[in-house]
Formats: structure tokens, sequence, C-alpha cells
């Protein structure tokens, strides 16, 4: 009789714990917590739960930031080389050629001409259009004009 209810705690506990974590993972949702605490329900509502987006490199530095005294230094510096990294080398399109060009760039590599470059302050992407600075919002992909005093 033990033996029988195990099986079924098993079946009706623990794996819809990994059957969630297995779904959402790619969709950035602590699926394991939703089958664990839900069962198969929780298994369901994953599956109609859209993905969460991607959070941009800044986004990542802040978030790391906040987490300054949970984590370990070490950890910490690593993750900061690496988003740092990915931020230097971050592309944009060449007005010109429409050719991948990094950001902070000034001329294009494939055809040579100049643009001007974006430039990385407070946490975001600038570019100037005319006599107007805009800030580049990663997570919706959108410019917004910057207030000037």
């Amino acid at each position: 009789m033990s033996t029988a209810v195990v099986v079924v705690a098993i079946i009706l506990w623990v794996v819809p714990a990994f059957v969630g974590h297995a779904i959402g993972k790619p969709r950035r949702r602590s699926g394991a917590a939703y089958g664990f605490l839900l069962g198969w329900l929780g298994v369901i509502i994953l599956l109609l739960l859209p993905a969460l987006p991607e959070l941009s490199t800044a986004e990542q530095l802040a978030r790391l930031e906040r987490q300054r005294g949970q984590l370990r230094p070490e950890y910490i510096a690593k993750e900061q080389a690496r988003l740092r990294a990915a931020l230097a080398t971050a592309t944009r399109e060449c007005p010109f050629c429409k050719q991948e060009m990094r950001r902070d760039a000034s001329v294009c590599p494939h055809c040579r001409h100049d643009s001007e470059a974006w430039i990385y302050a407070d946490g975001q992407w600038r570019a100037r259009s005319g006599k107007v600075w805009f800030a580049l919002v990663e997570s919706r992909g959108e410019w917004e004009p910057l207030q000037t005093v």
C-alpha cells in the first residue's frame, strides 16, 4: 500500500516539477516552482503564460549591482567583466551599407563611411540626430528623446 502512495505522489507532485522546469526555463519562468506547488495544473498554466522578454545587457548589469551583497565578489567581478565586454562589442547597422558595426565606432569597417558613434552613458546608449539626443530603450528596442535642461 505504501509503495502505491509513493508512486502516486511522485507522478502527481515530483514529475510536474521537472516538466515545469523544462517548459519554464526557455520562457524565463520558474517552472519548477509552478510544477512543485501546483502540480499538473502549474504545468498547464506555464503552457498558457507568454515568455518573459530578455533583459538587455544594461539591465543585467543593474540587476547584478542590486545583488551585490547576495553573491560572491569574484562571481560579480567575472559577470561584470563579461557584460561590459558584451556592451563594448554591441553592434548597430551602418546607415550607408547596412552591415553590422560596433555601436561606439565612428567609421564602418565595411564601407569606410563616417557616421556619428553612439555613446554609452548612465546605463543606456545615446545617439544624436541633428541637434537632438536620443536614448535607446533596449528592452523595447525604441528610441526616446532625452530631456534637455
